[in-house]
């Protein structure tokens, strides 16, 4: 499970690559309220914004081939949920890398 500082630092940096306002995800305190607001976020914009989302998707990092894997195989109910704990592992990844290396 991911530390409390790694989670913060995966929050900011979810943030700042999708452009959330900080209030969006500041008060979360466990990584499925997180997951969870994220899914939320990431279904607006597949639903409002998808250009927003794809443009995010390159800052992130997260692989092209993952992201057309997960939008052309996930049950459409379930591509929000799939893409959030996407952006989610990647996001921590390099949380946790600059927290290593800083």
């Amino acid at each position: 499970m991911a530390s409390q500082e790694i989670l913060r630092l995966g929050s900011q940096l979810i943030t700042k690559d999708l452009g959330l306002a900080p209030s969006e995800l500041d008060d979360t305190s466990n990584l499925s309220e997180l997951e969870a607001k994220l899914t939320k976020v990431v279904q607006y914009l597949l639903d409002r914004d998808f250009q927003r989302l794809v443009n995010a998707m390159y800052r992130i990092d997260l692989s092209e081939s993952q992201f057309k894997e997960i939008l052309a195989t996930a049950e459409p109910e379930l591509v929000a949920s799939s893409l959030a704990k996407a952006i989610l592992n990647r996001e921590l990844e390099k949380a946790e890398l600059r927290r290593k290396y800083s």
